[in-house]
């Protein structure tokens, strides 16, 4: 027990670091591109942004993943829990299954940006 609150508390301490680094990088990005007005600068901050929310829900449902396949592991040992577990280790594929959709949304719009880049080389 105390070895998955463990695992809980670092995971979610990352989370919150990383979003907290996010919101930064993506705080410095935003002052940069709103100087430059441009409706190409407005799109790549809009692509960017939705990039960003994307990723954020792609790890919450690896995260969640992550918890089910825990639960799922200590379920199975103990009596009346098998069907738990059976219920959490499809929830976790189900999760993944949603975290993988996700990132073929997150690659398309990476292409995207890129495409608009390459484009616009001096809009970067």
């Amino acid at each position: 027990m105390k070895r998955i609150t463990f695992v809980i508390v670092i995971m979610t301490a990352l989370w919150v670091f990383g979003k907290v680094v996010v919101e930064k990088d993506s705080y410095v990005f935003s002052s940069e591109i709103a100087q430059q007005t441009t409706p190409v600068a407005q799109e790549l901050d809009s692509i960017n942004k939705e990039i960003e929310v994307l990723k954020d829900r792609r790890n919450m449902y690896l995260a969640r993943a992550y918890n089910n396949d825990l639960n799922a592991e200590r379920w199975q040992f103990e009596s009346n829990r098998y069907l738990d577990a059976r219920q959490a280790w499809n929830d976790a594929d189900a999760d993944r299954e949603a975290a993988r959709r996700i990132q073929l949304q997150i690659d398309a719009l990476e292409k995207k940006r890129e495409q608009i880049v390459v484009q616009h080389p001096d809009k970067r």
